[in-house]
């Protein structure tokens, strides 16, 4: 400031005001290398440190470790976070979660197969936290939620918003926003609701559910082959594993998508697959013969 002032008033020579300048010059340098830091600082703790994939098979990166299923000390510990992140965000009563994870446990071993779970996911998730404490899995008042303030980076809760964000800039009129929210949606389904674990019946209905969301947004960026070939492979799948009855399932689920949301009936193609799936003999278990799961 006294420099500025004095380079101002012409009383003030210029031979005093450059010894100065070449005086400061090194603190000057020094806060903006403090700056640079700061703000490096401040943009590793924006970057998520803990990052999940569900969709396709569960993916988990947390601080930079790769986390397998295999490294949770407990399988109930997955199926938890599942819960957790399906809700995403909102609050989960104990009692709830004890019912969807042990439905036949007696009173007072479901709560003691919580707590044990939780200390694992806990655990498996933060290595090194303190006892009680995680940033992620939150309990307050006997009720357990995921915390979404805590940096994080959720396949899930970015497809969700963006066909939320979707919708709005439609209804707003502005229809290039709209779309290239649907496009940034269409990029984040890699594959159905935590395939890896298709026999948890409790997230068949999230599945579906987040098909026909994808299935809106092909229509709407008139992707329609994309979206029944979407439907199209997870029949071939079923069929291929033996389990028709799934795969005739998921055919009707397929054509009253595309009647519903994109407003179409079949493509031809599927006249074959329907013929393949009718003619598949299912044994009184359910599965089809591996010849003929095979062949279709």
């Amino acid at each position: 400031g006294c420099l500025g002032l004095g380079w101002r008033d012409d009383a003030v020579p210029p031979q005093w005001g450059i010894p100065v300048l070449e005086q400061i010059k090194p603190l000057v340098i020094r806060a903006l290398q403090s700056d640079r830091a700061t703000i490096r600082s401040l943009e590793r703790l924006r970057e998520p440190r803990l990052v999940v994939r569900c969709f396709g098979p569960l993916e988990i990166v947390c601080g930079g470790r790769t986390i397998l299923p295999e490294a949770f000390p407990r399988r109930k510990a997955i199926a938890l976070l599942r819960i957790l992140l399906l809700a995403k965000g909102s609050p989960i009563h104990r009692d709830r979660l004890i019912e969807q994870l042990w439905p036949d446990a007696p009173p007072g071993r479901g709560a003691n197969r919580l707590h044990s779970t939780l200390n694992a996911l806990r655990s498996t998730l933060e290595a090194g936290r303190r006892q009680r404490a995680s940033d992620y899995i939150v309990c307050r008042n006997n009720r357990y939620h995921f915390n979404t303030e805590a940096p994080h980076a959720v396949d899930l809760f970015d497809f969700l918003d963006r066909l939320s964000g979707a919708r709005a800039a439609q209804r707003a009129g502005a229809e290039e926003r709209a779309l290239a929210l649907y496009r940034e949606a269409m990029a984040l389904y890699r594959g159905d609701l935590f395939a890896d674990d298709a026999e948890d019946s409790s997230i068949e209905a999230h599945r579906v559910s987040l098909r026909h969301s994808c299935a809106e947004a092909a229509r709407e960026l008139d992707l329609e082959p994309a979206a029944y070939d979407l439907h199209e492979s997870l029949i071939v799948e079923l069929a291929r594993d033996g389990q028709i009855v799934e795969a005739r399932q998921q055919y009707e689920c397929c054509r009253a998508a595309l009647r519903c949301h994109l407003d179409m009936e079949l493509p031809a193609r599927a006249r074959a697959l329907e013929k393949l799936l009718s003619s598949a003999s299912v044994p009184a278990s359910g599965n089809a013969s591996p010849d003929a799961a095979e062949h279709a």
